[in-house]
């Protein structure tokens, strides 16, 4: 279903010509706390959410099994966008 959702968002930008301009971030979540083995803890399960990053000058197909952190992309967005990073963000 994620899949599919996101596939009918970039066919929409497609449809109105803005997908080669634009950057699309999605991102998920695991549920509300207190699963067992869920996001307060550090299991697979936890830690394993779906991140899907698509736009100009980004690399296709690239599957990446780093942890990362949605925070530490402000700074990218930031630059994308022509903004400069506040002094007080960490690069």
């Amino acid at each position: 279903a994620f899949d599919h959702a996101v596939g009918v968002l970039l066919q929409r930008l497609a449809e109105r010509g803005d997908l080669a301009n634009t950057v699309v971030v999605v991102s998920g979540d695991h549920g509300p706390p207190g699963f067992t083995h869920g996001k307060c803890d550090l299991y697979d399960f936890g830690t394993k959410v779906p991140l899907i990053v698509r736009g100009p000058g980004i690399p296709g197909g690239r599957v990446v099994d780093d942890l990362v952190m949605l925070p530490d992309l402000a700074p990218t967005f930031l630059e994308l966008g022509g903004v400069a990073r506040p002094s007080v963000m960490t690069a």
